[in-house]
């Protein structure tokens, strides 16, 4: 298995099955990053960066990334989309969250 370089041109796909895109992470092929990468930053402008939990998933083409649907509107990625994607690792001292406010509602296209 590689590891993808700093800043690797990637595209962005569908999430590979349905039932993956209610885990939240993105999707990428074994072959882009081991498993030791548990988060990404995509970047989709110099200005505009997200970071993702990843999982590795056989049916996910090299050098693409799955999203859900949910995920792509956060970001405003669109499919075939080219993105700038690094491995992020989160530091305690820099990262960390004082305040965070949620909003749950049902996901169901049946309705």
């Amino acid at each position: 298995m590689s590891n993808l370089m700093l800043d690797s041109g990637m595209k962005a796909a569908k999430c590979p099955k349905e039932e993956l895109s209610l885990t939240d992470c993105a999707f990428v092929n074994p072959e882009d990053f081991n498993d030791s990468v548990k988060h990404i930053e995509v970047s989709t402008s110099p200005e505009q960066c997200f970071v993702f939990s990843v999982k590795s998933h056989k049916d996910v083409l090299q050098s693409t990334i799955g999203f859900n649907k949910l995920q792509r509107k956060w970001a405003t990625l669109s499919i075939g989309q080219d993105i700038d994607v690094r491995p992020f690792k989160f530091d305690i001292n820099k990262h960390t969250l004082a305040t965070i406010i949620l909003e749950v509602d049902f996901h169901d296209k049946k309705r």
